[in-house]
């Protein structure tokens, strides 16, 4: 029988599912994309931030600056930096231990440069993970070994990725990258606790702007 109804939602269309947010709120999932108006008042089923920056390579720095800023509103320093590459993404590691992720495009010169200019921001005396992507896909812009250990001379870095031997086709990295990354991991599990909300993330974006 029926023990209890109301009302928990309106001014939505085509609800799907939904569920609670990690910042305690509630969240209906609409399946349309309806823009604002003649027929509706707003914009439907856009339950994100729009971002838009210049630069491919911004975003990635967005994801680095995000992760330091919820580490600082919990009091903490970073424990380590995670760079990765194209394909070879884990996400759930750097938060799980709290280490800032910088995502690399490819084994590319514009990468190289990307890296070398936000060296400077990296946090000091921590492990820094280096993961140089593994590929049989031998491109003209593809940056040689000798030059990413010379921009990366400075500091003391981890490779988790292909090895200096067998760079750039290694198929060990391929299958088994992020296998020293998750042991390191497991003896430092320190969750970042936090979440940032929509309008510190586009904070964020304005200082990258």
């Amino acid at each position: 029988r029926l023990e209890k109804h109301f009302l928990s939602l309106a001014g939505t269309l085509r609800n799907c599912s939904g569920g609670r947010t990690p910042w305690g709120s509630w969240i209906s999932c609409e399946e349309t994309s309806e823009r604002a108006g003649d027929a509706f008042d707003k914009d439907h089923g856009f339950n994100f931030c729009r971002i838009h920056l210049p630069h491919p390579h911004d975003f990635s720095r967005l994801a680095f600056e995000a992760v330091g800023h919820q580490l600082a509103m919990e009091d903490r320093e970073p424990t380590g930096v995670l760079i990765e590459m194209f394909s070879q993404f884990d996400p759930i590691s750097a938060q799980l231990a709290g280490i800032q992720p910088l995502w690399l495009i490819f084994n590319t010169w514009d990468s190289l440069h990307f890296l070398e200019s936000l060296l400077i921001h990296f946090p000091k005396n921590v492990p820094v993970f280096f993961s140089p992507l593994s590929t049989f896909t031998l491109t003209p812009d593809l940056v040689p070994w000798s030059r990413w250990e010379a921009v990366l001379q400075s500091i003391d870095w981890i490779n988790i990725g292909a090895r200096k031997t067998h760079y750039p086709g290694d198929p060990n990295a391929i299958a088994n990258w992020s296998a020293p990354l998750h042991d390191w991991v497991q003896k430092n599990i320190w969750p970042i606790a936090n979440n940032l909300k929509p309008n510190e993330l586009t904070a964020l974006v304005d200082t990258l702007s």
